[in-house]
């Protein structure tokens, strides 16, 4: 009996009483068919994605092959990584779960993915949605259950389930036994993550600037990949596979005359430079360069603000004074100054590393351009150290190092997140300007290296797009990571954290409607 499917509505209090395995002891509702093709298609993804690590794994092992093949099974192993990533994404979020309810627990269990159990002292509510009954058949709008604990809201849609008017009245009965309503608007008004998600997406400059990260982003995957798996042949003009970039200097497949700053056309979307060579290959290999430089400069530099903002505010007296002094210092500076001196000191890696030269540059930046967002840091950290509840916890023995782990550090991440934006976008512009005077190799495509070279043409006014485009990527990007700056500075401002405007929109509907 504990794997057949009872009927809920059928069974009366006494029926229950006199049964020895009782409804409320085990019920098992299986998921519909669908869903498990659905999981077969999830299982069958694990199958490719076991032929394409085979297939790398041979091609490396192999003496023959080994070097002609090299970047094939660098691109065979990267997608098996994400064919089982997407395997797994499918079976837990659309693959069967069948849903066992015992006397004192239940459990959503997925036998390829991941199995939740819930105790059924822990539940306080339960609430049943039901919209337009018209549709119901629709998975997006089908009834669901929200059941809510002491640390989590599950939802479980009805319409996942064989027997869904079982699934439903079951719960009905249930409900009348977790009436706490008031957990749920907790949860809700308490989730700070998902506060800030819909006060994000309800911030339309917000949303563009991430639209516009999102896609500088894919494109700079898409230089990523190209690197290792283009052909090496300089004759492909096909701009959508793009080439290596030891071949954007040639003259691809033409004649000097045909190839030398051609306007954009289907083979050469943003049409070629003053020596012939593709912009839209070139922009998008920058695109890889300058995300990768940006990225690992902004985080270093986080590394020295965070280090001493929060060890001068947790330690008064000389290394407090000592840090203050040194941060005057340095922003008597322009960072401009040290931006040409740690690029001059770094010459001799412009034709080591690619890259390695503005990696270089901005790890030397990242001792020196600290100061501004360590005193920012710092001032935060000195304000909540004076809040009743850090003291509190000080009276109670909690060492520095729990204090910050428990409370600093997560009241800080808002304000780490807005300085690690503008510090991206800093090293972004700086990384164009030294491209733009000089710096760097051809070894490294930087966005303004090619407004430079753009300038070669003494009729650039005529030839348009050596200067438009590669002016239109620099503008885009700096654009999009001010507008998400500041949204995010906006939305994680801890003012709004005790208003009204903080709670999740839903939740506000409510409360308005109650007025």
């Amino acid at each position: 009996m504990s794997s057949e499917k009872i009927s809920v509505a059928s069974i009366d209090e006494k029926q229950i009483e006199q049964s020895e395995i009782s409804i409320k002891e085990h019920i098992h509702f299986k998921s519909k068919l669908y869903l498990w093709l659905i999981t077969t298609v999830g299982l069958s993804f694990y199958g490719y994605a076991g032929f394409f690590l085979i297939y790398g794994v041979a091609l490396l092992l192999s003496p023959v092959h080994r070097v002609p093949f090299r970047n094939l099974a660098i691109a065979s192993i990267i997608a098996t990584f994400i064919t089982i990533y997407i395997a797994r994404k499918i079976i837990i979020k659309f693959g069967a779960e069948d849903l066992h309810i015992h006397k004192n627990y239940l459990i959503l269990y997925n036998r390829f993915g991941r199995s939740r159990r819930i105790d059924k002292d822990d539940i306080l509510y339960i609430k049943i949605e039901k919209p337009n009954p018209m549709l119901e058949f629709l998975p997006l709008t089908s009834p669901k259950v929200i059941i809510v604990t002491y640390n989590q809201v599950l939802t479980i849609k009805s319409v996942k389930y064989a027997y869904k008017d079982d699934f439903l009245n079951y719960f009905e009965k249930e409900r009348v036994f977790y009436t706490d309503d008031f957990a749920l608007y907790f949860h809700r008004a308490q989730n700070s993550f998902a506060r800030f998600i819909l006060r994000f997406t309800q911030d339309t400059a917000g949303v563009i600037g991430l639209i516009i990260i999102i896609v500088f982003s894919f494109l700079a995957i898409w230089g990523a990949f190209a690197m290792m798996i283009s052909s090496t042949s300089p004759v492909y003009t096909h701009t959508l596979f793009l080439r290596n970039p030891e071949f954007l200097s040639y003259g691809l497949g033409y004649t000097w005359s045909e190839s030398v700053l051609r306007p954009p056309d289907r083979n050469f979307w943003f049409g070629t430079d003053f020596v012939g060579r593709d912009i839209f290959s070139r922009l998008i290999f920058g695109t890889t360069f300058t995300f990768m430089i940006a990225i690992t400069g902004s985080f270093l530099s986080i590394t020295f603000i965070l280090f001493f903002g929060l060890t001068s505010a947790f330690n008064e007296g000389l290394w407090d004074n000592f840090i203050m002094r040194v941060s005057d210092a340095l922003l008597s500076f322009p960072p401009f100054v040290f931006l040409i001196i740690f690029s001059a000191i770094s010459i001799p890696l412009r034709a080591a590393i690619p890259g390695g030269f503005f990696l270089a540059v901005y790890a030397g930046m990242s001792v020196v351009t600290w100061p501004a967002g360590a005193r920012i840091i710092r001032s935060n950290v000195k304000e909540l150290l004076e809040s009743e509840y850090i003291l509190a916890s000080k009276q109670l023995g909690a060492s520095k190092l729990k204090i910050m782990k428990d409370h600093i550090l997560p009241q800080i991440i808002p304000t780490t997140l807005v300085i690690l934006t503008y510090q991206i976008t800093d090293i972004i512009l700086g990384t164009t300007l030294l491209g733009y005077i000089g710096f760097g190799s051809e070894s490294t495509l930087i966005w303004g290296s090619d407004l430079s070279h753009s300038l070669f043409d003494l009729e650039f006014v005529k030839s348009w797009w050596t200067v438009f485009f590669p002016s239109l990527f620099i503008f885009l990007l700096v654009f999009g990571l001010t507008l998400f700056s500041d949204s995010v500075r906006d939305n994680m401002d801890p003012k709004m954290q005790g208003s009204k405007n903080s709670l999740p929109y839903e939740v506000r509907r409510e409360m308005e409607a109650m007025l």
